[in-house]
């Protein structure tokens, strides 16, 4: 399997912290740890001077093969996939209890069971979202939908840019306001503008994708089909006016999406 970019995430620290083994002086039943870094995922018959990464994560990219249900593999993926699984535990215990009403316990156990319950979802259909559809179908004109974007950003769910609060990267006792590119479905421009079989294919399922949400709506096929198609038409010219993640590398041109508040 070909590298990729998360691949890089392999720096042989993996888990080497959690490796635990008892010391020659331990007489306790309480491992300890006494090996911190590993280095089994090194290739130290490279030349560190000649090629670093090779040498850091060389044996462990040889090794690794992405699992088919994930886009990449490493120490972070490792990480968030054990982490969901204690989650998930957790969630499934709180589920089980007798919580108290009104308490935390309960709220989250609700949420949870809520999420679960895939019966009275399908059973729901797009019923939940009807008044967002309903808000979105009174914008005759880009001031209706500049105003729809402003009463999003009050719960959270605004469009056409991204919006959050940082520190100021060249000054730490600021906090600056972050305005963002954003307002496409695939994950950035070049999905949309390039021209090589993968992207092509990757835009005729997106298409396949916002046609069958249509139709989830009770919209007719043809229908479907065109405004899927009219979507994918309106998110190329927001692309184009996007910067590079090359070009967003620059920090001086992130900082010029920001202002100080």
């Amino acid at each position: 399997m070909k590298n990729c970019f998360y691949l890089s995430l392999a720096i042989p620290v993996i888990f080497a912290a959690s490796c635990k083994t008892k010391t020659s002086t331990d007489t306790s039943d309480t491992a300890k740890r006494t090996v911190f870094f590993d280095k089994t995922g090194m290739d130290t018959t490279v030349k560190p001077g000649d090629d670093f990464f090779s040498y850091a994560n060389g044996n462990w990219i040889k090794k690794t093969v992405i699992p088919p249900s994930e886009m990449g593999w490493g120490s972070f993926f490792v990480v968030e996939d054990e982490n969901e699984k204690d989650l998930h535990k957790i969630l499934d215990n709180i589920s089980a209890q007798d919580n108290t009403a009104g308490s935390a316990a309960q709220k989250v156990a609700d949420l949870y069971i809520s999420g679960m319950d895939t019966t009275t979802i399908d059973k729901l259909g797009y019923d939940p979202i009807k008044p967002e559809l309903a808000k979105i179908s009174t914008v005759k004109d880009y001031k209706d939908l500049v105003k729809l974007a402003a009463e999003r950003f009050k719960d959270g769910n605004g469009f056409l840019f991204g919006f959050y609060i940082s520190p100021d990267d060249k000054i730490s006792t600021k906090n600056t306001a972050h305005f963002d590119q954003t307002g496409l479905g695939l994950p950035d421009r070049d999905y949309y503008l390039k021209t090589d079989t993968a992207s092509v294919k990757i835009r005729a399922k997106y298409v396949e994708y916002i046609a069958k949400l249509f139709t989830l709506t009770g919209t007719d096929a043809p229908t479907a089909n065109k405004k899927a198609a009219d979507i994918l038409k309106l998110e190329t010219e927001i692309a184009k006016s996007h910067s590079t993640q090359v070009e967003l590398r620059d920090p001086i041109k992130k900082l010029q999406q920001a202002a100080y508040i």
